[in-house]
């Protein structure tokens, strides 16, 4: 603990500062965008940017409620009745979407109203941009390490906390609280494993090789295939644009985006939509799924082929991303276990749910008055999601081949351990064999003779001759 608060501060402000600017733009934008719903009305610019940035920290874990007095409805000098009398636009594109007109909460008493959405654009952004800022901080002189990803982490909640006590504006006697507590703890979690993962990545990846990849692997999967399956709802959507789809819907499908693919994609694998509204006395007494079947009604029957068809190309972009990813097979089954998991996390937090009396209609429009909610089945995800990830990490090695995609862990000049009939495999790519050249004898050193010169005994005698005379003579 005291190596955290020694280490240097600047970094960590930088990092928690960016992302934070980043959704205060972005509820300004939204603020701006907003005018015409509070056409006639005596809302500024300010507070509804104030509402705009309520929704923006429910991406990072905040809870939505709204308390009302009694002298806020029906009273005779409020503008609360001239909300949206003259505004031509309806948002009914969808679950989650409002009526118009609120002249039934101003008709009404007091109330409550509470709504709780994720709304996972947010969230992205906030991780995005953080990373960003993070990628350079750890370029700096001890803006690495365990100790600065929690000083990142502690500035980046108190940031995020700041915005959802900013964010809790109170409109013609109707307080919107922003949950700040929540927003503190789930930002602090957001930003920690964010942290880590970036600043403290090199040490994990060495420590943690099979943990790291495995887990690494599955998030790139989820990335790839909620990205796919978002692409899908978005062209659906711009191609209705003649049926009622106008640029309102288009806006708030974009902050609900990712929340809308995972729904998209546990549809194409199985898994229906749900509605539940609850009565008062806690009953339900409304419910309706939506799965492939009610698809095909609602479209021409080949839209669940191709939903099906969808899920497909995910389940095998998760087992090619698992095999390239993984040194074992092992490994690659246990990419599609955590992608399960994953998946189904965030498909329980990306439905939404309302309750409250009163103001609950006004808030949650569809929704209901006394409790309802809206979201993918979570029990047929999880069990979808397992079957299809492992299809597709069972058929990985055949798309593979069938693409000419290399084999998993081969490089260039190597080739995968292939299984030995003892039983036993090598547990590291080997080199391939150099292809067999015959070898040959080195050359042998030629031998030399020296055959000499045969001479005639007289030219012996004078040779001999010489040599005592090269002696000095004969001694007498």
């Amino acid at each position: 603990m005291r190596r955290v608060f020694a280490g240097r501060w600047d970094g960590a402000l930088l990092a928690a500062v960016v992302p934070a600017l980043v959704l205060l733009v972005l509820a300004g934008v939204l603020g701006t965008w907003s005018q015409h719903a509070f056409r006639g009305s005596a809302v500024s610019w300010f507070k509804r940017s104030r509402i705009a940035l309520t929704l923006a920290v429910q991406g990072l874990g905040g809870h939505v409620s709204v308390d009302a007095r009694d002298t806020a409805f029906g009273s005779g000098d409020s503008d609360c009745s001239d909300y949206y009398d003259d505004s031509p636009d309806s948002y009914d594109d969808g679950p989650d979407s409002y009526d118009g007109d609120y002249s039934d909460a101003c008709s009404s008493d007091a109330g409550s109203a509470s709504l709780s959405v994720l709304p996972l654009t947010f969230t992205v952004l906030w991780v995005v941009a953080l990373v960003l800022v993070l990628r350079q901080v750890r370029r700096r002189p001890g803006g690495a390490g365990p100790e600065a990803a929690v000083r990142v982490a502690l500035l980046s909640a108190a940031a995020a906390t700041v915005l959802a006590f900013v964010a809790q504006p109170s409109i013609e006697g109707r307080t919107l609280h922003s949950g700040p507590f929540r927003v503190l703890l789930w930002s602090f979690v957001i930003s920690l494993v964010t942290a880590l993962a970036v600043l403290y990545g090199p040490a994990l990846r060495a420590r943690f090789a099979a943990a790291w990849r495995v887990v690494g692997a599955a998030s790139v999967a989820l990335a790839v295939t909620v990205l796919f399956a978002s692409a899908v709802v978005l062209v659906i959507a711009l191609a209705n644009m003649d049926n009622g789809v106008n640029g309102n819907a288009l806006v708030v499908l974009g902050v609900v985006l990712p929340n809308l693919g995972l729904s998209a994609l546990a549809l194409g694998w199985g898994a229906p939509l749900r509605f539940h509204e609850t009565s008062a006395s806690g009953r339900d007494y409304h419910h309706q799924p939506f799965g492939l079947s009610q698809l095909s009604h609602t479209w021409h029957g080949w839209s669940t082929v191709l939903a099906l068809l969808g899920g497909l190309l995910c389940a095998l972009a998760i087992g090619v991303i698992a095999s390239a990813r993984s040194r074992e097979r092992s490994e690659q089954f246990a990419v599609a276990g955590v992608f399960t998991v994953m998946f189904a996390a965030l498909v329980t937090v990306g439905g939404i749910a309302s309750g409250g009396s009163s103001v609950a209609d006004a808030v949650g429009g569809g929704l209901g008055s006394a409790g309802s909610s809206v979201g993918s089945a979570m029990p047929e995800s999880l069990l979808f999601a397992a079957l299809w990830s492992a299809g597709g990490v069972l058929l990985a090695p055949y798309v593979r081949r069938a693409l000419g995609m290399a084999p998993p862990g081969a490089a260039a000049g190597q080739v995968p351990p292939q299984p030995s009939p003892y039983g036993y495999a090598p547990p590291y790519p080997y080199p391939a064999p150099s292809p067999y050249v015959p070898q040959q004898a080195p050359p042998q050193p030629q031998e030399v003779h020296d055959l000499g010169v045969v001479q005639p005994d007289r030219l012996a005698k004078d040779d001999d001759r010489t040599r005592r005379d090269e002696g000095g003579g004969r001694h007498q």
